[in-house]
Order: C-alpha cells, then structure tokens, then sequence
C-alpha cells in the first residue's frame, strides 16, 4: 500500500519509487487510487418491511453502521435503509440497502390499547410501565418490550427481530390536572407570609396533591402548583392562608456568639432565652446552627426570626484552660469542687464575667460582650487520690446555725485531730466544713457530723438584779440559752488610772475574772477595763470597765462579795454589800427547779443574817 502525499486525480495512476541514492524506479502498472475513507458494511439489520423502515428500524440500521464505522460523523438511513455516511474529511459514501437491512420473519405487530398520561412528550416510569403492559397484552408472544421518554416502543421477537410502535399508538395527554385544595394554614400577616409561613403553605399543598413536582408560594399565599406533565394550577391564597390569632414575633435581644455560622449548644440556649423573654406567649423555640430561629404560637401558627435579629459575632474571647482540679468523683462534684473549679476558671480567664460549674465538672464562661465558651470536664477536673474524710469529735455550740468565730474555730480544731493530713479546714456558717488535702482534693463534713446544739436538756436558774431567782424547766428553757448569760462579775481591781490600765493592772483584773468566771476559756481586758470573757461554747460575755476596776486614790474599806465587784461610785460605803445583791447572774443547776430555789432563798437568808450580825458587832465594839 503506497500512502499518497498529495491529491490524486481521478482515474488509473502508476507509481515510481526513489532511493535515497536517487535512483528512480521504473513505473507501477497503472491501478486505481483508493481513498484513505474506506466504508465498511455493517451488520444486516432484520426489518418488517425493507421498504418503508420504521424510525426505529433507521435507528437500529445507524447503530450498525456506526459499530462498523466508528470514526463516520455522520450517519443519514432513508425509508428503504440506503444509507450515506460522512467522514471527518467531509467525503461521504453510499451503503445500499441492501447491506443494511433484510425482511425479517412473518411478525406483526399489534397496536396496543392506547396509554392516557398526563405529558405525552415526557413519560414517567409509571406512565412506561402502564404502556408495556398494554404492548405485552396485545402482543403476547413478545420476548422484550421496551418503552421511551415519548411512548415510542421497541419490540423484540422471539427471532430476535424487531419492531417499533410509535408514541401515536401508545399513548395520548390524559385529561387536564385537578389541583386539590390544601388545609388552611393560619398565618400572622396574610399580606405578607414569612418563610416559614411559605414552607408550610407548600407543605400543605404537597400533602393534598402528591404528584406535583413543583410548588410555588406567593407573597400573599397565592400558590402555583406543577404536575409532571409540565402543566400548571393555581391556587388562591383565600384556600391556602388565613389570619392567624394576632402573634407578631418581637425581635429578641442579639446573643453574641464566638462562630455565627455554627453556634454551640449553650449558644442556642441562650438565643432560646432571649426569643421566650421577648416572646413569652410562644410554645416552642428552636434555634438552627446558625442562630435562625423558628418559634410556634398556641394557635399553631410559626415565625422564623433570621440569623440576623438572633445572633452576632463576639469579639474574639478564646477562653483558656483552667489548672485542673483533683476532686474524689468527677462525675458528681461537690459544691466544694464547683467553687473550686470555679476559681481555678477565673485565675486563667480573669475577664470572664460568670462562671457555671456543671455536676461532672463542665465549666460554662461568659465574656464581658455576652459569648460564652465551654470547658469539657477532662480540662477541668479529675480524680484524686483516695482520701477519706474522718468525722470529728460533734462541738456542741449554741445555735447550730448560725455558729460564732470562736465556735468555728473549735470545730476546725476537732476536725484536724482527727483528719491529721488536711492542709486546710474550713468552717462555715452552719458547721459545714471543707477540708482540703496535700493532694489539693477537698472533702465535705456536713454539718450535723461537726456540731450539735449545747445543753439542751439543761435547767435553767435566772438570778434578777433584785435577788429574785427564776428556774426554767428544761422543756421551757430558752433554745438560745448562752454560757454568756451566766458570767459573774469579778472582784473590783483599784488601779491607778481607770483609763489607762498598765499591763500588770490588766493581768489582776483577768485573774479576778477568772476567779468569778472559772469555766471561761479566754479573758481580754481592754486599756479600760472592758473585759471580754469568752466561754467553753463559744460564746463571749463583756464586763464594762465601771465592774472591774475602781480608782486606787478613792479607797476602799469595804468588802466586795464574791461574785459582786464594787463600782467607784460604791466606794466610801463601809457597809457589807446586802447579800440579795450578791451571786451571779445565774446559779450553776443543782437539781430540780424545787430545789435548786430552796438553796438559792436559805444561801441569801444566812447571807443576810451575818451581814446584819457582823454590823452589829462592829457597832458594840465602836461604842
């Protein structure tokens, strides 16, 4: 084969040959020059009729011919299957029909019953399956059916051959759509329907008429609807919308969040918040990830606040990790481990504005513009050694509940005795106590393990001013009773100047109080001689300086009773002081309430009797 260089002229040519040396040889026997686009004959197509092909069989003719010549760009059958082909170099050539195509077997196709469908120019797989049905039943001896977009349908023999039913004969446009009005849905502007609203007028709509392949909704309600034939209904807004109860959404108070496009879950919550305090009458509030908030009114009827009105971006507060905090179970924390978390929290984000600690440890910030940030537990906390808190020795104190400094400090003392180990004890109002180990991991004693109420079963013995003594039987006796209200006044202590006691005159004044107060656990005396006498149960008793001092440049030649100090202004009186003067405040219990007034009415009778006898005495012996 000798490729040509150039065109060839039509007709007979001869060929020459050159070597490289230049040596021409002699010329070819003339041939006829054939083109480089040579056509080669399909597979034979079996038809009904060779001369009146269907367009189907012209289908089937032009895909043979393309199999066989797969670089044609062109292929044209005509009604008795002679077929042109064109080639990329824009020659063509010529295959006769009778290369194409030959009478197939005796097979007569039926015309099927005629298929209604709503677009005959564009089947859906149900209208297909509907038009086969109708082919198999008319042709029954068919092996294959095949059905396209129009109706055109493609039978197959048993022989293998062929034949075509046109769209004409299987189908035609069915009778015209009956949109079916939607359920009413209520909606706050008639007028002007919010997206929401929209969204569930269209869903309304698609519920009532569920072939519909499209569904439009109008500013105003009005609807136009699509079928799968292309057609189109239009339902007026008077059968899709009404005027719902007066609910007009109120725009809520903008919640700054870190990321606008994706809001955490305690984003929401707060943009939930804000919509029900500006909207209290809604039923439900649900926030989208980006902040668009849809809320339902009792009558049903929806609004949808956008992004927008709901969220803005914070300014940028990335919040650091706290040091962690050791606690005993991190899946249940103590108000202590909160408080905990909470301060170690706020030293790492000192411009945090609030600081929620959860039950497992999960810490919500909030920034000084209103974002928030949340800490997973494991940032926060984890679990301690194993330390076991020790129940200390119950303190007794007067009022459980509300406990004095000196009261606290006596539980915290018990509490180290028997928890050796704590770095920190902790008292609070109530006796609660929190303990804190070397480990940093805390404890809780609650109260009723750290306190007790004092005394209270005691008898209780009031001494008036008078001498009169009053006893209280336990089951009447004040529950505020105080070790205070017993304290006895000290013998007078002379000092040099009243209001500026030096401190070897403080020191005999504290020991006189003592003498008269010998229960008291601590003894204050002020420059004065103000004198603070704290008791076993905590509480504390004052002596004003008038009770416990006197000026020594006045003299005394009186004797003060035990348990009665002489004031200045007593001084100069040689007289014993009356015994119904003397005592404490309150006498010790010394039994029933019977007895204990028997005792206290023969002590100040004998009192009295030597008194008024030592007086006489001293008279005679004057005289």
């Amino acid at each position: 084969t000798i490729t040509p260089t150039k065109e060839l002229p039509a007709g007979d040519v001869t060929a020459k040959a050159t070597d490289p040396a230049g040596n021409v040889s002699e010329p070819s026997v003339p041939a006829t020059a054939t083109k480089d686009n040579a056509v080669k004959d399909p597979a034979v197509t079996p038809v009904v009729d060779p001369s009146n092909l269907t367009e189907a069989e012209k289908a089937k003719v032009a895909d043979e011919v393309k199999k066989s010549n797969p670089t044609v760009t062109d292929v044209k059958v005509g009604k008795d299957g002679t077929t042109t082909v064109t080639f990329p170099d824009g020659t063509t050539a010529v295959i006769p029909s009778g290369d194409t195509v030959k009478k197939s077997s005796d097979n007569a196709v039926k015309d099927p019953a005629v298929t209604p469908v709503v677009d005959p120019s564009n089947l859906t797989e149900a209208d297909k399956a509907k038009v086969a049905e109708a082919v198999k039943k008319s042709n029954p001896t068919v092996t294959d059916v095949k059905v396209g977009k129009d109706g055109t349908t493609t039978v197959t023999f048993p022989d293998g051959t062929t034949a075509v039913i046109p769209s004409g004969d299987t189908v035609k446009k069915s009778s015209d759509n009956a949109v079916k009005d939607p359920a009413v849905t209520p909606v706050v502007d008639p007028s002007n329907l919010t997206e929401a609203d929209k969204a569930k007028v269209a869903d309304e709509v698609k519920k009532s008429n569920p072939t519909v392949t499209d569904v439009k909704v109008g500013k105003d309600g009005t609807t136009t609807v699509t079928f799968p034939d292309g057609s189109t209904a239009v339902i007026p807004s008077g059968d899709t919308v009404k005027k719902s109860s007066d609910n007009a959404v109120k725009d809520p108070a903008v919640t700054p969040v870190v990321d606008p496009s994706n809001l955490t879950e305690a984003d929401k919550a707060k943009v939930a918040d804000e919509v029900k305090k500006s909207n209290p009458t809604v039923t439900d509030v649900k926030v989208g990830k980006d902040g668009t908030t849809t809320v339902t009114f009792p009558d049903g009827s929806t609004a949808v606040i956008p992004s927008g009105d709901t969220v803005k971006k914070s300014s940028d507060n990335a919040v650091k990790d706290p040091a962690v905090t050791p606690v005993v179970d991190p899946s249940n924390l103590t108000e202590a481990d909160k408080a905990k978390v909470a301060e170690a929290v706020k030293k790492s984000n000192p411009t945090v504005t609030d600081v929620k600690v959860g039950k497992d440890g999960t810490t919500t910030v909030t920034f000084p513009d209103g974002s928030t940030a949340v800490i997973p537990s494991g940032d926060t906390v984890k679990k301690s050694s194993d330390n076991a808190v020790k129940d200390p020795a119950v303190t007794p104190v007067v009022d459980p509940s509300n406990l004095t400094e000196a009261e606290k400090a006596k539980v915290a003392e018990a509490v180290k005795k028997s928890n050796p180990t704590v770095t920190d004890v902790k008292v609070g109002k109530d006796g609660t106590t929190t303990v804190t180990y070397p480990d940093g991991t805390t404890a809780v004693i609650p109260a009723d393990k750290a306190v007790k109420k004092s005394n209270p079963t005691a008898t209780d013995v009031k001494v008036g001013k008078d001498g009169t003594t009053a006893v209280i039987p336990a089951n009447k006796a004040d529950d505020k009773s105080k070790d205070a209200d017993g304290v006895k006044d000290p013998s007078v202590t002379p000092v040099v100047d009243p209001s500026n006691l030096t401190d070897a005159e403080k020191a005999k004044v504290a020991e006189a109080v003592k003498k008269s107060n010998p229960t008291a656990t601590d003894v204050k005396v002020g420059k004065d001689g103000t004198t603070t006498v704290t008791f076993p149960d905590g509480t504390t008793a004052v002596i004003s300086a008038d009770k416990a001092v006197t000026s020594a440049e006045q003299g005394s030649h009186g004797v003060a009773p035990a348990g009665k100090a002489v004031t200045s202004a007593e001084q100069g009186s040689n007289a014993a002081t009356p015994a119904k003067k003397a005592g404490a405040k309150e006498l010790p219990n010394t039994g029933t309430a019977d007895s204990t007034v028997a005792m206290v009415a023969a002590a100040a009778s004998a009192l009295l009797g030597l008194g008024l006898a030592g007086r006489r005495r001293k008279e005679d012996e004057e005289a």
